[in-house]
């Protein structure tokens, strides 16, 4: 414990510095899908970062982005972490994403029903017979895999 007085300081004045941050360009991997069902959903192509991996969908002219859910899981076929509010964007931290499954689902569908599958309390016994994306690939609008190196 930290006596009272350390325990919050107030620094004023004018506050300037730079954080040097180096992307390593190597560590991202993309790759081209440029595939599409006859309903006209699709994904374009699938980049993976070390922290992080994104699909980029396409969608028939009737649609706009607010009307699907665009859903990622793992290797294992569980659930990856969205990046906030950025919905098209999953956390790849401390989970095995040399294969990735990638889903278009209704939003509506996905956000009141789908997405039960994978929170309920049973998940663990409903995985044995069927993970999340296999379950998903049943109710989907589009569904494809994708493997990094």
């Amino acid at each position: 414990d930290l006596p009272d007085e350390m325990a919050y300081q107030n620094y004023t004045g004018t506050w300037d510095f730079t954080i040097p941050v180096r992307v390593d360009p190597s560590r991202e991997q993309t790759v081209a899908v440029n595939d599409k069902n006859a309903d006209g959903y699709g994904i374009a192509a699938v980049t993976e970062t070390p922290y992080e991996v994104t699909a980029d969908m396409m969608l028939p002219d009737a649609k706009q982005k607010t009307d699907v859910f665009l859903v990622i899981c793992d290797a294992s076929g569980d659930l990856l972490e969205y990046q906030g509010e950025n919905t098209d964007t999953y956390s790849t931290y401390g989970r095995d994403t040399s294969r990735v499954f990638i889903f278009i689902c209704d939003a509506d569908d996905y956000l009141n029903n789908l997405k039960g599958y994978y929170y309920s309390e049973e998940y663990a016994q409903k995985k044995a017979t069927m993970n999340f994306a296999q379950y998903l690939k049943q109710h989907a609008l589009y569904s494809t895999e994708v493997s990094f190196d």
